[in-house]
């Protein structure tokens, strides 16, 4: 089982942002900077929605983040999803992944799940 752990990102008046890591790899940077390169304005809507849940409350609106399930939301930015969970006032995003159909990839959830639970697991 891979070890993850938190790095802190983005410090907000309302949460603060962090990315799991295990020390080698980053998987949401790793997202984040190949979006980038091939997808400029989606990589931006993702960064801002990172600061707007930084300095304010988690959404109510399924448009823009929706919990899939118990402590597991994904943050929407068409096509590009971002996976996080909460513990306390910190968000820890663990995956993203561009989104080929209308539905979302349950192995991607399992994925997230999993990096979730490692993460709990080690705290």
């Amino acid at each position: 089982m891979i070890r993850w752990h938190s790095r802190q990102e983005l410090q907000g008046t309302q949460h603060t942002i962090h990315y799991l890591t295990d020390g080698d790899t980053c998987p949401v940077q790793e997202f984040l900077d190949a979006l980038k390169k091939s997808e400029l304005g989606t990589h931006k809507k993702i960064t801002n929605r990172l600061r707007m849940l930084a300095y304010g409350p988690l959404p109510q609106n399924d448009e823009f983040c929706k919990e899939l399930e118990e402590d597991l939301w994904e943050l929407k930015a068409r096509p590009a999803r971002v996976f996080f969970f909460g513990r306390g006032r910190g968000l820890h995003f663990c995956r993203g992944y561009k989104k080929k159909t209308d539905r979302l990839d349950p192995e991607e959830v399992r994925r997230a799940r999993e990096m979730r639970d490692g993460w709990a697991a080690e705290t």
